[in-house]
Parts: structure tokens; C-alpha cells; sequence
């Protein structure tokens, strides 16, 4: 569902696929509006709408990609993301207070912290040492990445009570917990 409406649109996926109903603008029709596009060509995993930007869906692919998309033109996504994973993209997940910061697993038992700021709804700046100019950071890239699990890993979760905070399972059994690095913390907050 998406979590900047009222509960009337939603967001599905199908043989690697989205598909939008969004009953906001006919709702006489009962399966509502659906707008679709392909997101994987090989399968698509998972989805999380962006808790703070209205529009952009993030999703997770077989084809080990993580793409993010604006649903009022989603012929091309917003920006794609590559060298994470080297099989399966199983989960993402957005921080529910920054949204810079994603949270993926793969069934190559690695799960990553990437910060993406560039389309994040607070950008991040950074000053040059060379100039007084500031310029947006980076395109999207791994911040961390966990080898903790030795099958691969499926679920994630942020924590409730804190945002610095997120865990991990693995097909293993394992159960992670991690944090955010300090240096990345500073980096959003300051």
C-alpha cells in the first residue's frame, strides 16, 4: 500500500512486473486504475514505496539490480543500482525516518546498507576542499556490506525504537543485528 495515501493505491508485482491500482481517480471501478511497467526483465523480488517522497517505489530483482522509480513516469527508472549483489536482490527496504539510507539482501548471503541520496527527499551536500561550491553526493553506492550469513538472506527489518539500528535473517538461521556506522549517521544528521 501506498503509504502516502488514504489505502487507495497499491502497488503489485507479477512475473517481473508492477502494477499500480490506484482507485483515487475512478472509484466505480472495482480492481481500480492499473497502470503497469516492467521493473526486472528476469523476475522482480521485492518492493518499498519511499516512506518520505511520494511516488518513488524502490524494487529488487533477479537480475541482482535495485531500481527506483518515480510512478508518474516510470517508463525509465530514476536511477539504477548495480555491484551490490551478484545473484538475487531477495529484500529492500527504505529507513522509515531517512530515507537516504536502503537496506537489501541477496541470496548470495550478503545484505548491504546503501545510502542513496541523490533522490532521497533530503539530498545530501557535500563541500569540495578544491572550491567553495557544494554539489549533491554521489550517485548511489554500498556503504556497508555484511558477510555474516553463509545461505542466503531474506528478511530484514528496521528497527522501531531505533533508526540507527537494523537485523537480519539468513536461510542459515542466523539472526544479525547491525547498526549504521557513526560516519554515515553524522553524514545525514549534519
Amino acid at each position: 500500500w501506498d503509504p502516502h495515501g488514504n489505502g487507495d493505491a497499491l502497488a503489485v508485482s507479477r512475473a517481473g512486473e508492477v502494477h499500480i491500482l490506484d482507485w483515487r481517480t475512478d472509484t466505480s471501478v472495482p480492481n481500480g486504475n492499473v497502470e503497469s511497467f516492467l521493473a526486472h526483465r528476469l523476475g522482480l523480488c521485492d518492493m518499498d514505496y519511499n516512506p518520505n517522497k511520494p511516488y518513488v517505489l524502490a524494487t529488487a530483482g533477479r537480475d541482482g539490480l535495485l531500481k527506483f522509480w518515480d510512478l508518474r513516469a516510470a517508463k525509465h527508472p530514476l536511477l539504477v543500482s548495480r555491484g551490490g549483489h551478484s545473484h538475487w536482490v531477495s529484500q529492500i527496504k527504505y529507513n522509515p525516518f531517512h530515507d537516504q539510507l536502503v537496506l537489501t539482501t541477496g541470496t548470495d548471503s550478503i545484505s548491504n546498507l546503501w545510502r542513496i541520496s541523490t533522490i532521497s527527499s533530503a539530498p545530501l551536500l557535500t563541500m569540495h576542499d578544491d572550491d567553495d561550491k557544494l554539489s549533491e553526493t554521489s550517485a548511489a553506492n554500498v556503504r556497508v556490506s555484511r558477510h555474516e550469513h553463509s545461505e542466503a538472506v531474506y528478511g530484514a527489518s528496521w528497527g522501531a525504537a531505533d533508526a540507527w539500528i537494523y537485523a537480519c535473517v539468513g536461510y542459515d538461521g542466523k539472526f544479525v543485528l547491525n547498526h549504521v556506522p557513526s560516519k554515515e549517521k553524522y553524514k545525514i544528521l549534519l
